[in-house]
């Protein structure tokens, strides 16, 4: 199973490296939105960038939100984000691998999530691509709280 789920994510990051140069090489407009490359990056930082305190009770801190959901408490153990969070979710872990958990938050819900309407579900809004060589990498960035 584990094996599987490695074949399956590296299938993935091959698509991914075909398919971004390929909207690289025909982005003629800017309607095509990839943050750092044809729209300023906004989330420079990935996670801490967009889970903030918004204000008016709309406070989006990985911190609140994880402790909403029962997560263990975090505050003293994380101090970058999200790289400090594979301390505990390591590919076969009992927390389940950080990549799988984060991209079932991101988009298991489809058109009804949150990060899809509004961040029209970008891989770059978490992950940085050089343009030069075509290597992704996870943002990352001191916490927020």
């Amino acid at each position: 199973m584990v094996f599987m789920k490695k074949i399956l994510l590296m299938g993935f990051f091959a698509v991914l490296l075909v398919t971004i140069p390929a909207i690289w090489v025909t982005a003629t407009s800017s309607d095509v939105f990839l943050p750092g490359i044809t729209v300023d990056d906004t989330a420079p930082n990935g996670c801490v960038d967009c889970h903030t305190n918004k204000g008016d009770g709309q406070d989006y801190r990985l911190n609140i939100s994880l402790a909403k959901e029962g997560h263990v408490k975090i505050d003293s153990i994380v101090k970058t984000l999200p790289t400090d969070c594979m301390l505990c979710h390591k590919e076969g872990s009992e927390a389940k691998a950080l990549s799988t958990r984060v991209h079932e938050a991101h988009y298991d819900e489809g058109d009804e999530s949150h990060f899809v309407t509004y961040y029209q579900g970008s891989c770059l809004q978490c992950h940085s691509l050089d343009t030069t060589t075509w290597e992704m990498s996870v943002k990352s960035g001191p916490k927020n709280w």
